[in-house]
């Protein structure tokens, strides 16, 4: 199972001096913390994933906390050291994050030197042992702080760190998958709590998550899980510009993209017919953004004439014409799928960066429609541009079943550069 960088994000409608980054390498992430702490910032939380055989790092830094102390890249063994020369000195963890690289677990973590609870910690649980802890700790009063799932060996791993504490309610689960926790994330927030914390890694089969929700009374926050990392940008763009900031950012080598956005431009159709044109297009200046293939322009070359560009709505222009046969005339055109496609293919599509064209069959008419998905949003919408009726969301089976209540989609046209 091919594994990509994705991440976990939660945004916070709040202020405050904070900075992020992610994807970054060791040096590079060493330099940001050097420039952010000279700032007057400090880790909130920072994770580690593999990208082949090098670790790569996302964080956030935040102003304010007391006497603190952080680390990146430690073994177990530098890890177990570092916790054991800290803790006689009176600090606690703040987060913990396992990840694996070339099969060995390396860890992440921000010591504070303030009053706390009781307070425990284990890392490199399996997921029994990690519930036996849970069942252990609840049972004496504690409650979550941190949970991190990483995979190492093939095996799904649990760092944590629980304070005996008062406090708001609180929820905490492991071991979900997508579809389970995306339930369970709209269950939280119905009830009113937020999400305080989420990681997630790989477990063979699949991707699972780990998760605490809070019912604390804070600012309204977004959950956004399976971001793709120039989604997770696009995201952090967008939100940062209405007054969101990142609260929490985990990155992870996972098989399951859930978020994608492509930086795609789908142009509106020049003519009640060149749906197809326009999509077609669209489809080329994605891939080559110095084109200057303009919808006319193919419909010249498709029909044999030079007056398309100025009579563009004469019978001999105005037609209909194979979708297929124009993006394979200009090369982009990887395969003909005479059906719809499933949520994972188009998600392992979009995750390598190829918007899908489709056909859209009309009840009752003799004539398709074209249209383009350039994302998926949590694994059940998709992103759709179409030539018409222009920038959708759209639940996958309304999409494929009944788009603009009586189409449906039954072609994809798998593109390629």
């Amino acid at each position: 199972m091919a594994l990509t960088d994705l991440y976990v994000a939660i945004f916070e409608k709040s202020g405050g001096n904070w900075a992020a980054r992610h994807g970054q390498d060791g040096a590079g992430y060493q330099k940001s913390f050097n420039e952010f702490v000279k700032a007057g910032l400090r880790p909130a939380t920072v994770s580690g994933q593999a990208t082949g055989n090098a670790a790569r790092f996302a964080s956030v830094f935040v102003k304010g906390g007391g006497t603190w102390e952080a680390r990146h890249g430690l073994d177990a063994a530098g890890y177990q050291k570092m916790f054991d020369e800290w803790v006689p000195k009176g600090y606690h963890p703040v987060f913990i994050n396992g990840y694996n690289v070339g099969n060995k677990d390396f860890y992440n973590g921000l010591w504070e030197k303030s009053a706390v609870g009781a307070w425990a910690a284990r890392h490199g649980l399996d997921s029994n042992g990690y519930q036996a802890a849970v069942n252990d700790w609840v049972a004496k009063g504690f409650r979550p702080r941190w949970v991190s799932c990483y995979n190492v060996g093939g095996t799904v791993r649990y760092a944590t760190w629980w304070e005996k504490a008062a406090g708001s309610s609180w929820e905490a689960r492991h071991g979900l998958n997508a579809d389970a926790f995306h339930a369970f994330n709209l269950q939280m927030a119905a009830k009113g709590f937020r999400a305080r914390q989420i990681s997630a890694c790989n477990a063979g089969s699949g991707d699972v998550f780990a998760g605490i929700w809070e019912k604390d009374g804070g600012p309204a926050t977004q959950v956004h899980v399976g971001l793709t990392s120039d989604t997770y940008q696009q995201r952090v763009d967008a939100l940062v510009a209405q007054g969101w900031r990142i609260k929490h950012v985990h990155g992870y080598a996972g098989a399951q993209p859930l978020d994608v956005m492509l930086r795609y431009t789908h142009q509106m159709q020049q003519q009640s017919n060149w749906c197809w044109s326009a999509t077609s297009v669209s489809i080329r200046r994605y891939y080559q953004p110095g084109s200057t293939l303009t919808q006319c322009q193919l419909v010249n070359s498709r029909r044999g004439l030079s007056n398309c560009c100025t009579s563009g709505n004469s019978d001999a222009c105005n037609k209909p014409d194979k979708t297929a046969e124009a993006l394979a005339g200009l090369g982009h055109l990887a395969n003909d799928q005479a059906s719809s496609s499933t949520r994972a293919k188009v998600a392992s599509e979009l995750a390598a960066g190829r918007p899908l064209g489709i056909r859209i069959k009309w009840q009752g008419g003799s004539v398709g429609h074209a249209n383009v998905i350039c994302g998926i949003d949590e694994g059940d919408l998709v992103i759709v541009r179409d030539s018409i009726f222009g920038d959708q969301v759209l639940d996958y089976d309304v999409f494929s079943t009944a788009y603009q209540t009586n189409g449906s989609w039954d072609r994809t046209y798998f593109t390629k550069a």
